[in-house]
C-alpha cells in the first residue's frame, strides 16, 4: 500500500511539473523567449512526460492515467512546437525563402512577428496578398506609419480572420489593394489552414460560398478544413515539418526543383501569366464581393481601396475585360459606404514594366514613390471635401 500511494505521489508531482512546464511554454508566445530557455524548458517538458508515461503504466488505474498523461502529453507538445516564440524563430531561421516560398514561408512571419506586435497601434494597416507585403512593407512606408498584414495568395474572403487584428492594432486607415487578380480569383480552399484562427468567420465565408450552387462541395469541404485547423495546429501547420524534412533530405537538389528566387525574369513571367489566364474568371467576381462588402461594413474607420497593379507585360485582353468589371464592383461596394473609398490608379502613381521583379511585385524605389503618391492624394482629399471621413483619421 506504502508503495502505491508512493508511485502516486511521485505521478503527481511528475503531472503537474508537465503541467507547468507546458503553461510556461505557452506563456513564451507572448515574450521573447532566449533558445537556451526554450532547449531547457522544453527537455524538461519531455523528461516529465516520458516520467509520466513510465509511471502510469505502473498505477491500479493504469487506463484512466494514461488517459490523463495523453491529454496532457498532447497540450505539452503543442506547447513546444507551436505556442512560443523561441520555436517560431528556429522554423523562421531553419526556412529560407529558398526552401520554402509564398504562404508557407509568410504564415511563419506572420505568427512570428503580426502576432507578437498585434497591440501595437498604427496610423495606416494594409492587408493582402504579398503585392501588398512589398509595396507597404519598405523601411519608407514603415517609417510614415504603415504596418502591412500580408500572406501569399490571400484572397478577399479570408479578410475577415484578421478584424481582430484590427482591432487590436486600433489603426487610423485600412489600406486594401485590388484588382481582378483579386477579385476574379479563384477560392482556394486548400490554403485554409494556413489563416489566423478565426472559426466563427469560416461559418460566414461558409454561407456566402453556400448560395452558390457550383461552390458547394468546396464550402462544405472549406468548413471541414476550417474546423480541423481550428482544433489541430498539428493539421494547420503540418506543412511547416514537410518543408523541414524536405530540406533535410535536400529534396530540391535531388529532384531539381528550383525557388522562384533561382529563376529569371523571363521564366517567372511565363509561370504568372499562366496563374493569371488559368485563375480568373468573371463568375469569380460575384463570389468574392459579398466578402469584401462584409468587411468594408464592419469597419468603424476609413477603408481605403486601391486599385492594384501588376506588371503590365501580363496584361491580356481577358485581363482587361476583367479589370472593368471587378473595378465596377468595388466602386460599387465603397460608394455604399461612407468610410469607404476607392482610388483608381490613374489617381496614383502607375507602375511601368521596369518598376516590377516579375509579374506582381514591385521594387523599393518605386513603392515609395506609390506611397508618396498616395499621402498626396490624401492631403488633397482634406481639402477637397474636408467633410469626407475620409480626409482626417477616424480619431
Amino acid at each position: 500500500m506504502g508503495q502505491k500511494s508512493l508511485y502516486i505521489s511521485s505521478f503527481k508531482v511528475f503531472l503537474a511539473a508537465l503541467c507547468l512546464t507546458a503553461a510556461v511554454m505557452s506563456l513564451g508566445m507572448w515574450q521573447d523567449m532566449p533558445l537556451t530557455c526554450y532547449i531547457g524548458i522544453s527537455a524538461t517538458a519531455l523528461a516529465s512526460l516520458v516520467l509520466c508515461v513510465r509511471k502510469a503504466l505502473t498505477l491500479p488505474h493504469g487506463r484512466v492515467a494514461a488517459a490523463a498523461v495523453f491529454i496532457v502529453a498532447i497540450f505539452t507538445l503543442r506547447s513546444i512546437l507551436f505556442w512560443n516564440t523561441a520555436a517560431w524563430k528556429i522554423y523562421n531561421e531553419a526556412l529560407t525563402s529558398k526552401d520554402v516560398e509564398g504562404r508557407e514561408k509568410h504564415v511563419i512571419d506572420y505568427r512570428l512577428y503580426a502576432e507578437r506586435d498585434r497591440f501595437k497601434k498604427c496610423k495606416y494597416l494594409a492587408i493582402g496578398t504579398s503585392q501588398s507585403g512589398e509595396i507597404f512593407g519598405y523601411k519608407f512606408a514603415y517609417d510614415s506609419g504603415f504596418e502591412c498584414v500580408f500572406m501569399g495568395g490571400l484572397g478577399v474572403w479570408e479578410y475577415g480572420f484578421f478584424r481582430d487584428i484590427i482591432k487590436d492594432k486600433d489603426p487610423d486607415y485600412i489600406v486594401l489593394y485590388l484588382s481582378e487578380f483579386d477579385m476574379a480569383r479563384h477560392t482556394d480552399i486548400t490554403s485554409i489552414p494556413l489563416t489566423p484562427d478565426r472559426l466563427s468567420h469560416a461559418i460566414t465565408i461558409f454561407m456566402n460560398m453556400y448560395r452558390y450552387e457550383r461552390f458547394r462541395k468546396d464550402a462544405i469541404s472549406f468548413l471541414v478544413n476550417a474546423f480541423m485547423a481550428e482544433v489541430m495546429p498539428e493539421y494547420k501547420y503540418g506543412v511547416i515539418f514537410r518543408d523541414l524534412l524536405n530540406k533535410l533530405m535536400r529534396y530540391r537538389r535531388v529532384f531539381g526543383k528550383r525557388s522562384f528566387e533561382e529563376m529569371s525574369y523571363r521564366e517567372l513571367l511565363k509561370i504568372e501569366a499562366d496563374n493569371i489566364n488559368n485563375n480568373l474568371y468573371e463568375e469569380n467576381i460575384a463570389v468574392t464581393v459579398p466578402f469584401l462588402d462584409d468587411f468594408c461594413a464592419g469597419q468603424d474607420v476609413p477603408v481605403i481601396i486601391l486599385e492594384g497593379h501588376y506588371n503590365p507585360l501580363l496584361y491580356t485582353q481577358k485581363s482587361l475585360s476583367l479589370n472593368r468589371t471587378a473595378v465596377d464592383e468595388i466602386r460599387k461596394v465603397a460608394s455604399k459606404y461612407k468610410n469607404a473609398i476607392f482610388v483608381p490608379r490613374t489617381d496614383l502613381y502607375e507602375f511601368q514594366v521596369n518598376d516590377f521583379r516579375d509579374g506582381y511585385h514591385v521594387t523599393e524605389k518605386p513603392a515609395e514613390e506609390y506611397v508618396k503618391s498616395l499621402f498626396r492624394y490624401l492631403d488633397d482629399l482634406k481639402i477637397r471635401q474636408p467633410e469626407s471621413a475620409l480626409a482626417v483619421s477616424a480619431r
